[in-house]
């Protein structure tokens, strides 16, 4: 409850102690840019909001800290057209430090598209690894497909030599993304061998990497996609988190805890 155009609102949801502050968007409105307008506006309040409450803080030691972390708010906001970025760039000039970071819905849909028509079935492979399927699920997708080919003239699956393709799709739909940890085990090892090893014993296939620096505060997270000769650093100096794809949280775990399949 509450409208983030109200300053009273904003100081009830602690806005000014908040290290992200995420704007979503309604995708299924009849009007795209009002509704792009309305987010934009929101963004413009809640930083003029910020800038304010840093200005009126005192400038202590221990204010002067909260002061620089609501000026370095990451801000997150999601658009529908991206024809509407261009008045973010504008008057974001003389923003300070404030991050932004500008998702837009249109973009990502004609990316996608973009992608498809490259390589056939990249949309259907993205969104199946997005996308969370029961077995339920699963079941009534084999028996709509078996309706389908049926109504073709195909009594069995085994009738048609290019029926595995349900089989393959509903396998397809058991894996999705996960993050998790990597065990102590792995430090020291290629990225392109650690890979292999997952995926042979396992059944896991890693291709990402995401590695932040411990000993440095003002260092950012790195995103490696499929470093092949990346070597796995100690986990007292880096914490390492890695991009999977498993069949279920469980299968997914490489920390080797007692509680994880792997580690058992």
């Amino acid at each position: 409850e509450g409208d983030p155009l109200h300053e009273k609102d904003l100081a009830r949801a602690m806005a000014s102690e908040a290290k992200a502050i995420f704007i979503m968007t309604n995708k299924f409105s009849t009007n795209p840019d009002e509704e792009d307008a309305k987010t934009i506006l929101q963004q413009f309040t809640i930083q003029k909001y910020l800038r304010l409450r840093s200005n009126t803080t005192n400038t202590s030691a221990a204010t002067a800290t909260k002061k620089d972390e609501a000026t370095n708010s990451l801000f997150c906001l999601q658009l529908i057209r991206p024809e509407n970025k261009r008045h973010l760039v504008t008057s974001n000039e003389s923003s300070d430090s404030m991050s932004h970071v500008v998702i837009c819905l249109n973009e990502i849909k004609m990316g996608v598209i973009a992608k498809a028509t490259v390589y056939p079935g990249a949309n259907t492979l993205i969104m199946n690894l997005l996308s969370s399927f029961s077995d339920e699920d699963a079941d009534d997708e084999e028996s709509q497909a078996m309706k389908n080919i049926n109504g073709h003239g195909i009594e069995t699956l085994d009738d048609d030599e290019h029926s595995d393709w349900v089989g393959e799709y509903r396998r397809g739909c058991d894996w999705e993304i996960y993050m998790t940890e990597l065990s102590k085990e792995f430090e020291g090892k290629n990225f392109c061998v650690l890979s292999e090893l997952l995926y042979q014993n396992y059944d896991i296939v890693l291709f990402a990497l995401e590695v932040e620096d411990l000993k440095n505060e003002k260092s950012e997270r790195r995103m490696l996609l499929n470093p092949a000769e990346f070597v796995i650093p100690s986990k007292n100096d880096y914490k390492i988190q890695a991009f999977v794809l498993a069949k279920n949280k469980a299968q997914s775990d490489l920390t080797f805890s007692k509680d994880s399949p792997s580690g058992t």
